[in-house]
């Protein structure tokens, strides 16, 4: 090999051999790389919470059974808090008779109304009946001045000619329809102007029915104003009333209509919240309105006090809470305000809310506070084994206990229990997945490592068959140098 093919050869090696090493170190930093994220996975999978199954013995609680005079009690110990003079104040729930409300199975949707569907309510007419001589301040006209309808009958004169039809009133023709009020409850010749062939005509007693409807209707029951615009029919305003049968006497000046879903759209003034398509209002309101008598309001009052309904604070709620509203057959029902804020807030939507119905003369719990009781204790197990009641004087002082024997029992919540353990399956389940995925991806991870590795050595292997043909020509070129040394010293 002459010299210069032999530089030629060293250099191309050379560049082999530089090549070689940069890709060692491009694998040796991916290597590097997925070293990393190894131990992050890894770090991982020493970071996950490991599910702990639930013990029944965290949904037990001790339940104390006793007795006072006639009545039974069962309670634990979150009835029993810390009281003054290293005493106890005891809170127990007595059961009573009385209406009160009961939770509604299902929600109920409440909607803002702006419109509402209505058709028109026709009030009772005027009825007629017939006698044979005129009574009352009335004077027939002379005759022959004005003719006298036949057979009207003992309905009202409507229809195409309604205009045509007058009373005589003080001795003047009215026309009908015109001041009912003024002629009503007397007897009156009603006359057909209209008509000339007619003979004398005849007398009527003239009575102005009033509507009288239930307090069912009346619920549903509103009054059209004069730009079609309809407002809720109240009392006393549009109506009079409740009697002693619970009917209601509309007013004949107003235009009632009611609701009803096949009916025309008119405008609500003001808008309307409904609780299931009824009109939900205040209590007060609803007295207002006449919907309930101030009797009802006084029921309505205990029945509330008497569900012991608490807040979020633990401050029970009252009337004022409230809204009512009736369904389709007049039963009261009651939804809490603060349920309906989204809507009242915000005047748009629909949203689902929990309703109370009225329960009259059920049962009820009624909580009775004990104040300066004292505990005895089983001193091996701690449980209580008797509580004393104080019996208190007119001063304020004590004079005795009435002491009320316990038995403890250890109970379980099931249910609870069995939530807690479907909850800590599931966990178990995410765990066990998140598991499998990281160790698939770590497996992953190492047999792309194995990859690099085996790569790495072939590329180790090139290096030494580089550096070894490197070692030969190197040794070409210096005999090649020597060569030339002596023979330019001889």
């Amino acid at each position: 090999m002459g010299m210069s093919a032999s530089q030629a050869r060293y250099l191309a090696l050379i560049a082999q051999q530089s090549n070689l090493e940069y890709q060692g170190q491009q694998i040796n930093q991916e290597r590097t790389v997925l070293s990393q994220q190894v131990s992050d996975l890894y770090n991982t999978l020493l970071g996950m919470e490991v599910p702990t199954p639930p013990s029944t013995q965290d949904y037990s609680t001790i339940v104390y059974e006793g007795s006072m005079g006639a009545a039974n009690y069962t309670f634990d110990t979150t009835n029993i808090k810390p009281g003054k003079n290293n005493k106890y104040t005891l809170s127990l729930s007595t059961p009573q008779v009385g209406d009160s409300l009961q939770k509604h199975a299902g929600t109920s949707t409440v909607e803002r109304k702006e419109e509402l569907s209505v058709s028109t309510f026709n009030h009772l007419a005027d009825s007629y009946e017939i006698d044979s001589s005129p009574i009352g301040n009335g004077t027939p006209p002379a005759p022959g001045s004005i003719e006298v309808a036949e057979d009207i009958g003992n309905t009202i004169p409507v229809g195409d000619n309604e205009d045509d039809y007058y009373v005589l009133v003080d001795g003047n023709l009215v026309p009908y329809g015109e001041r009912p009020e003024d002629y009503a409850g007397n007897y009156f010749k009603i006359v057909d102007v209209s008509n000339t062939t007619s003979g004398t005509g005849t007398y009527y007693n003239i009575t102005q029915n009033t509507s009288s409807i239930s307090q069912t209707d009346f619920a549903n029951l509103y009054v059209q104003n004069n730009d079609d615009s309809i407002i809720k029919a109240t009392v006393p305003e549009h109506a009079e009333g409740p009697d002693r049968n619970g009917k209601y006497e509309l007013k004949r000046e107003y235009t009632f209509v009611k609701q009803d879903p096949d009916g025309n759209s008119r405008v609500l003034n003001p808008p309307m919240t409904t609780v299931g398509g009824y009109p939900a209002m205040s209590l007060d309101a609803a007295v207002s309105a006449g919907l309930i008598t101030n009797e009802d309001l006084e029921r309505y009052e205990e029945a509330i006090e008497h569900a012991n309904i608490y807040g979020t604070n633990n401050e029970q709620y009252d009337a004022d809470d409230f809204y009512i509203y009736f369904d389709d057959k007049n039963n009261p029902h009651f939804v809490l305000k603060a349920s309906l804020d989204p809507i009242l807030t915000n005047s748009t939507g629909t949203t689902q809310v929990n309703t109370y119905d009225f329960i009259a003369n059920g049962q009820y719990q009624e909580d009775i506070v004990y104040e300066e009781c004292t505990l005895t204790f089983d001193p091996s197990t701690g449980r209580i084994t008797s509580i004393g009641i104080p019996i208190f004087n007119e001063q304020g002082g004590i004079d005795g206990y009435t002491e009320m024997k316990l038995s403890a029992t250890t109970k379980t919540d099931t249910f609870a229990y069995e939530d807690a353990m479907a909850e800590y399956k599931y966990k178990q389940y995410l765990y066990d997945k998140e598991q499998q995925d990281i160790n698939a991806r770590t497996e992953k991870i190492q047999q792309m490592d194995k990859n690099l590795q085996l790569k790495l050595q072939r590329l180790d292997t090139q290096r030494q068959q580089i550096t070894t043909e490197l070692e030969a020509v190197q040794k070409v070129m210096k005999d090649n140098i020597d060569k030339s040394y002596k023979v330019f010293n001889g």
